[in-house]
């Protein structure tokens, strides 16, 4: 459906200069034609309000390597930086001009290190000179993620002796390893930790609710008391110290991965920043014994419900962000500096991906102002303090920053609302480019659902892009504009049937890049300004109706971000071609240098690497897939891009270099055997190849692309087969399957389907077969042949229950999917007859006793009301225990309740120290996010049948 903001508005598409495969198009540039200045530019300042902060960087000229953590050595004031690679620095804030001295290289003297997290100060470290350090091992080992004391030499130039290590705590290595070290005010030093697993399936070895490991916690010990043969002591008031089977040192657990957190000061609270999952990135305000969550939960949303919740109830964030406008938040400090006197007592945090900050205000646990404060290009890593509580922010980029009132006021010239507005076109109808913006291509695009684009770039006046030959960066003059307006053909290759569909717009302010988005009109006559946060809506299409989303301004720039250089696709591997007709073609470097868009010409050797076009088959294999994997996932997967996979995937790399080649996936295998990103030789054992082939969860790219590109998908599996002998990989099976039980089997024979190998009647079947199977990871593959009417749409995270209530239900499929269907778990805790379990009400006659919309109320919102008789509490024994479940039985002396699980807890009245009724039923909501709009109806039918 069309959102009312955008009535009139033909949709969609995605991000600019480059980014999307997009067929080049444009008029040709000619040796001759000189350059205009552009003095017609009203893309000045932002549609919104400027935030109240900006940032300024501290430091110029120091710069450090992939940083991870910041720490002030007490007593001296000299700032310590720890990097990814090991090395940790320091340097003094006092001096004009540091030089960072380094005082430890873990990567030289630890075996097999392979990277550093976190680092820590001893509040005594005057007297005892100790510094803590967590680092990991390389792979997946049991004792893989390490927390050790040093201790560092005196003298004017102080380091780490590394002969001084004393190793405290160890856990398992892999994916999420948290590492942030802090020592709270009572002197216990706490450590955090991720669940070790990458994110599909989530939390995949069930640590999250897991207090019996120290995977997914904040841990919390005592190192100055060794006890038991171990370095440190358990505190003996932790909050598990006397439950069977957990690990004594948890403080708190349920978190996903706990990317930095801190203590105020004043009053002791323990902030925590929370890597999320699919949906949203959280802030907790960490409690003793504290359940965060994960993985039955994400936050607010549910996530598995046949995980067994922890022995504590699970606690909401304080705060949490969707991923429309955050994707990896990073935890800050409480702010007490003087600097910024209005954010004083706020929490300071931000996000890694989208550059955004945000102060919020609390009484208790109680939320008393929240507000994003500024709007950055950083990539916020981490943040540290100097000696008076003023607050650094530190981009993985490599620079360290600090915030600052914004100076910019607002605009005087209202920002363009639309198009026509913009000084970009002289005439906005032909798709006239002003005088001054220059029209340019590329080599090779991202794929988007077969869009077409024209691509420009505008300087203001006749200012040029600036060239560094030391750091291969370009430099972009103040109010920089790339443009490229997006179009589709009802004629694939015609260009007369084209409908621009939108102009997406990238400007540089002269401090920040910011992402716009305009949407054409049905007349093809203007396009309008869309909303911030982006909206879905459909695109008509050679008789097919598609659905599009037009992406949030946040989401644009997560791939238009530091590391990929803010302008993707302009760069020197994709703009050295020709471009221009015949008896006019020019080099197109050579042509924007002559006409000034450069301050000067590149030289010959910076253009080694060339993008090719991946579907020109004159180009060589290996360079046609390497250009595609350039364009559609090195903006993210690639050394501080953001991609969550620890792959390397720039055409300039060396292949050995990706990552990829023969190694184990870390973000989940889906179901294939024996699973490689690339395993070479043999593309069905590629995760990197399935993700390319689905239509389903983890499809590739992540953003902008809904469908397959079908000839992509064919050049990337002709490359992995040239990478390696496929007997060599596992056997290659000589028929078919006959079943579709695996998704291995799926991968064959839909490998089948794309060689042409089944005659139409079997190609057909198969692909009903395989698009009917409940297993996402299979269906998805299949439905890629389908259009996307035909597709299963399942509810995910925004059911519309006056829809629901108008489909026809099957009570006979809504009995089967009660009783067998492995994505619904009303059986776990509700009986019919004989069937299922007695731990919420029983069924057996609920259609006699509840309406349709009463049933489908209490499954969508099962919270909104609670029969009395199964109402949640949390009791909390006098051991510290605490145990969660509804009340099935109560006698003078003891009180007996039914977990989730089923299993009945008695506990003694003399033991209970405190018994709470809870707000949230004991079943999650969305428990159906999975379940179609048509299965939700069948076991509606179903439940009133029950009479």
């Amino acid at each position: 459906m069309r959102t009312p903001a955008a009535a009139a508005l033909r949709p969609v598409i995605f991000l600019i200069a480059g980014l999307f495969l997009m067929v080049p198009v444009g008029p040709p540039l000619t040796a001759s034609e000189t350059r205009e200045p552009w003095t017609t530019s009203r893309i000045v300042g932002t549609p919104e309000p400027p935030a109240p902060y900006s940032v300024e960087r501290v430091f110029d000229g120091l710069e450090f390597d992939r940083p991870v953590d910041m720490a002030l050595e007490p007593g001296s004031g000299r700032l310590f930086m720890l990097q990814l690679d090991g090395k940790l620095l320091a340097f003094s804030p006092d001096e004009t001009s540091p030089e960072p001295v380094l005082v430890h290289d873990a990567h030289a003297t630890i075996e097999h290190h392979s990277r550093s997290y976190g680092l820590t100060f001893h509040p005594e470290y005057e007297e005892n000179r100790q510094i803590f350090l967590c680092y990991v091992l390389p792979g997946t080992t049991e004792d893989g993620t390490r927390v050790s004391r040093f201790r560092m030499t005196d003298g004017p130039q102080p380091v780490v002796d590394p002969e001084s290590e004393e190793i405290l705590i160890t856990w398992p290595s892999g994916g999420h390893n948290g590492g942030c070290l802090k020592f709270g005010p009572d002197g216990y030093l706490y450590i955090s930790s991720g669940d070790g697993v990458g994110p599909f399936p989530p939390d995949s070895e069930e640590t999250g609710q897991d207090v019996g490991d120290l995977r997914a916690t904040i841990m919390r010990i005592d190192v100055d008391q060794p006890s038991n043969g171990q370095p440190y002591t358990v505190p003996a008031d932790n909050p598990f110290v006397d439950l069977p089977d957990a690990r004594p040192e948890v403080w708190a657990y349920g978190f996903r991965n706990p990317w930095k957190m801190s203590f105020n000061p004043a009053n002791g609270e323990l902030w925590c920043g929370d890597v999320g999952w699919e949906l949203w990135e959280l802030v907790y305000l960490v409690k003793k014994g504290g359940n965060y969550g994960w993985s039955v939960m994400e936050g607010r949303q549910p996530v598995r419900a046949d995980v067994k919740r922890g022995p504590t109830p699970i606690l909401p964030p304080i705060a949490d962000h969707p991923h429309t406008e955050a994707r990896s938040v990073t935890g800050g400090y409480v702010y007490r500096g003087d600097r910024l006197e209005d954010l004083q007592g706020a929490y300071i945090y931000g996000d890694y991906v989208t550059g955004k900050f945000w102060a919020l205000w609390n009484d208790g646990d109680s939320v008393t102002r929240h507000e994003e404060i500024a709007d950055t290009a950083l990539a916020i890593i981490t943040f540290g303090e100097d000696r008076d509580g003023n607050l650094f922010v530190v981009d993985y980029a490599g620079g360290i920053y600090r915030l600052v009132p914004n100076p910019r006021e607002e605009s005087a010239t209202p920002f363009p609302r639309k198009l026509s507005e913009s000084g970009l076109f002289a005439s906005t109808v032909d798709h006239q480019p002003a005088a001054g913006v220059v029209p340019y291509s590329v080599n090779a695009s991202l794929w988007r659902d077969g869009a077409v684009a024209e691509r420009f770039v505008a300087l203001p006046g006749t200012t040029s892009i600036s060239w560094n030959p030391n750091r291969e960066r370009w430099g972009f003059p103040e109010g920089t504009v790339f443009v490229r307006t997006v179009s589709l053909e009802e004629v694939t290759g015609d260009p007369t049937t084209r409908q621009r569909i939108e102009t997406q717009v990238l400007h540089f302010d002269g401090l920040e890049w910011r992402a716009y988005t305009y949407v054409w009109n049905e007349e093809q006559t203007d396009a309008e300004l869309a909303p911030a946060e982006g909206f879905d809506t459909t695109v008509d299409i050679a008789g097919e109706t598609t659905s599009w989303r037009i992406h949030s301004r946040t989401e644009c720039l997560t791939c238009h971000m530091p590391r990929a250089g803010f302008a993707v696709g302009f760069n020197i591997e994709n703009l050295n071609r020709v471009h221009g007709g015949e008896g006019t073609a020019t080099g197109q470097l050579d042509r924007l240098a002559a006409l000034g868009v450069f301050d000067r010409t590149i030289p010959g050797k910076h253009r080694q690497a060339t993008l090719v076009d991946p579907y020109d088959g004159s180009a060589t294999l290996d360079a046609r897939a390497r250009s595609w994997l350039h364009v559609n996932c090195a903006h993210c997967h690639r050394r501080g891009g953001g991609g969550t996979a620890h792959i390397e995937l720039p055409f300039t790399h060396p292949l050995e270099k990706t990552n990829a080649i023969d190694e184990r996936p870390t973000q989940g295998t889906f179901g294939i055997a024996n699973a490689r990103i690339v395993a070479p030789g043999n593309p069905e054992r590629s995760v990197l190849y399935y993700r390319l082939a689905t239509v389903g969860r983890g499809h590739m790219p992540y953003l902008g692309s809904r469908n397959v590109d079908e000839d992509g998908l064919q050049l990337l599996h002709a490359w992995i087969e040239s990478l390696g002998d496929p007997s060599s990989s596992g056997e290659v099976p000589t028929t078919l399957p006959e079943t579709i039980e695996s998704v291995g089997q799926a991968l064959q024979l839909v490998r089948a389907i794309d060689d042409g190998l089944l005659v139409k009647e079997r190609r057909d079947q198969l692909i009903a077969k395989g698009a009917s199977v409940e297993q996402p990871e299979i269906r998805g593959l299949f439905e890629r042949f389908l259009p996307e009417d035909r597709r299963v749409r399942t509810l995910g995270t925004s059911a519309d229950p006056a829809a629901i209530l108008m489909l026809t239900g099957d009570a006979t499929r809504g009995a089967r999917l009660f009783a067998e269907a492995a994505g619904v778990q009303c059986r776990n805790c509700h009986r019919v007859a004989e069937s299922g379990k007695m731990v919420g009400p029983d069924l057996t006659r609920i259609g006699a006793q509840r309406s349709r919309r009463d049933l489908l109320e209490s499954i969508l919102d099962p919270s909104r009301r609670i029969d009395p008789k199964f109402v949640t509490y949390a009791v909390q024994t006098d051991a510290g225990r605490v145990h969660s479940g509804l009340v099935v039985n109560e006698t003078d002396s003891s009180v007996t309740l039914r977990e989730a699980s089923g299993k009945d807890v008695v506990l003694q009245r003399d033991e209970i120290e405190d018994m709470i009724a809870q707000p949230k039923s004991l079943m999650p909501e969305l428990l159906v996010r999975d379940m179609t709009a048509q299965d939700v109806a069948d076991l509606l039918a179903y439940l009133e049948s029950l009479r």
